[in-house]
């Protein structure tokens, strides 16, 4: 995807419920449950429509290690923006991931 910072989030904010999804022109194409669904059959690789499943979320990651991630059971959108040839992209992104999902659950509470 190819957006501002913005966009991505209230995308992601889209996605983050079903009630949010509910009330898009978007839901008439495709149904959520469908969204967060393997479609991958036997390979086994965790993606959906275009969407990866990991750790309860699902979200779109590039090439150059950005991803977004929405936890759909407790609303959390987490943006992860670099461009990285680095193989460490991904460990970096997990962890941005680990620290996002604590402090979320802290704010939470």
């Amino acid at each position: 995807m190819f957006s501002t910072i913005h966009d991505i989030l209230r995308y992601g904010l889209l996605l983050a419920t079903t009630a949010n999804w509910k009330a898009s022109a978007i839901s008439q194409l495709v149904p959520m449950d469908e969204l967060r669904k393997e479609q991958t059959g036997k390979t086994k690789v965790n993606y959906s429509l275009g969407y990866h499943l990991r750790n309860g979320m699902f979200g779109h990651d590039g090439a150059y290690g950005t991803d977004l991630s929405v936890n759909p059971k407790t609303g959390m959108v987490a943006i992860f923006m670099t461009q990285s040839t680095s193989d460490d992209k991904w460990a970096a992104r997990d962890l941005f991931l680990k620290m996002a999902t604590q402090v979320y659950k802290m704010r939470q509470a």
